[in-house]
């Protein structure tokens, strides 16, 4: 009798281990963004950042280009990104970037949008839009933060830890 109960003991382990492991491969590559870029007959290369639709108040994608040889950097995506914002009205002003291993600061003036004369629902757009298109075309960014003159982020209507995620992998 205590052969067969340690024999069933033993399958229901190694049947509940091998569905885990199973589980745990299907969610770690589910969360895996998908880096698209195209390139035009000309040699543009182009990406997909994120803006605001200002109809629906929305984060929508569009796709930007950069000439041919021009390298896709952290500061070339968030002057793109704030472009496209600035079609909207919305001027974004950011005073820095840089990056520490796996992380990469924003930081904003502390007297332009997001962090003044913005909705809390416009302020959360612009903060998804600049990490979604951070993160998605820079290979070894997990993790953003965002900072208000390299201090801790402050606006009108959020405040987050000086150096805490907004946004990650």
């Amino acid at each position: 009798m205590k052969k067969k109960y340690l024999i069933l003991c033993m399958l229901l382990l190694t049947f509940s281990v091998g569905c885990s492991k199973g589980r745990e491969g299907e969610v770690s590559t589910s969360i895996q963004p998908e880096v698209t870029q195209t390139v035009t007959e000309s040699g543009e290369v182009g990406i997909q950042v994120y803006t605001i639709d200002m109809n629906s108040m929305q984060s929508v994608s569009e796709t930007v280009y950069f000439m041919e040889g021009e390298k896709v950097t952290a500061k070339n995506i968030l002057k793109e990104v704030c472009e496209l914002f600035k079609a909207n009205t919305i001027n974004i002003e950011v005073n820095g970037i840089k990056q520490k291993k796996d992380v990469l600061y924003v930081s904003f003036a502390k007297d332009s949008a997001p962090i003044v004369d913005v909705s809390k629902k416009v302020e959360e757009i612009i903060l998804e839009s600049i990490a979604k298109s951070l993160v998605d075309n820079l290979e070894g960014v997990e993790k953003i933060v965002f900072q208000v003159d390299d201090g801790a982020y402050k606006s009108e209507n959020m405040e987050l830890g000086e150096n805490e995620a907004y946004w990650w992998k």
